[in-house]
Protein backbone atom coordinates (compact mmCIF):
# COMPACT_ATOMS: atom_id res chain seq x y z
CA UNK A 1 0.00 0.00 0.00
CA UNK A 2 1.30 3.36 -0.81
CA UNK A 3 1.15 6.01 1.67
CA UNK A 4 1.41 9.98 0.64
CA UNK A 5 4.47 11.70 2.34
CA UNK A 6 5.65 15.17 2.53
CA UNK A 7 8.94 16.45 2.40
CA UNK A 8 8.81 19.59 5.12
CA UNK A 9 11.97 21.69 5.06
CA UNK A 10 12.97 24.43 7.83
CA UNK A 11 13.02 27.41 6.08
CA UNK A 12 15.31 29.09 8.74
CA UNK A 13 17.99 27.06 7.59
CA UNK A 14 19.71 27.58 4.06
CA UNK A 15 20.60 24.86 1.47
CA UNK A 16 24.16 23.77 2.01
CA UNK A 17 26.10 21.49 -0.72
CA UNK A 18 28.91 20.52 1.28
CA UNK A 19 26.50 18.94 4.22
CA UNK A 20 23.14 17.44 3.56
CA UNK A 21 21.69 19.66 1.11
CA UNK A 22 18.05 21.32 2.84
CA UNK A 23 18.03 20.78 6.74
CA UNK A 24 14.52 18.88 6.02
CA UNK A 25 12.57 15.52 6.17
CA UNK A 26 10.11 13.13 4.79
CA UNK A 27 7.08 12.31 6.85
CA UNK A 28 3.86 10.37 6.12
CA UNK A 29 0.79 11.40 6.31
CA UNK A 30 -1.23 12.29 8.86
CA UNK A 31 2.06 14.48 10.24
CA UNK A 32 1.98 15.18 13.65
CA UNK A 33 3.82 18.69 14.27
CA UNK A 34 5.61 17.19 17.35
CA UNK A 35 7.11 14.63 15.40
CA UNK A 36 8.44 17.33 12.97
CA UNK A 37 9.62 19.87 15.92
CA UNK A 38 11.45 16.40 17.24
CA UNK A 39 13.05 15.72 13.97
CA UNK A 40 14.01 18.83 12.14
CA UNK A 41 14.12 21.32 15.34
CA UNK A 42 11.39 23.70 14.68
CA UNK A 43 9.82 25.48 17.38
CA UNK A 44 6.65 26.40 15.13
CA UNK A 45 4.63 25.91 11.64
CA UNK A 46 5.79 29.58 10.71
CA UNK A 47 9.32 27.68 10.14
CA UNK A 48 8.08 24.82 7.86
CA UNK A 49 7.28 24.59 3.99
CA UNK A 50 6.57 21.68 2.22
CA UNK A 51 8.75 20.95 -0.37
CA UNK A 52 7.67 17.95 -2.10
CA UNK A 53 5.42 15.21 -1.47
CA UNK A 54 4.78 11.98 -2.96
CA UNK A 55 1.28 10.65 -3.32
CA UNK A 56 -0.73 7.37 -4.32
CA UNK A 57 -2.57 9.31 -6.95
CA UNK A 58 -2.43 12.00 -9.76
CA UNK A 59 -3.82 15.17 -9.13
CA UNK A 60 -4.74 17.88 -11.77
CA UNK A 61 -5.27 21.39 -11.23
CA UNK A 62 -9.11 21.07 -12.76
CA UNK A 63 -9.93 17.96 -11.03
CA UNK A 64 -13.33 18.10 -9.28
CA UNK A 65 -12.90 17.85 -4.94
Amino acid sequence: MYEMRLYILDIRKSYHEDEDGYAGAWFNCPVDFEEVREKIGVENEEQIEIADYEQPFVLNPDMPL
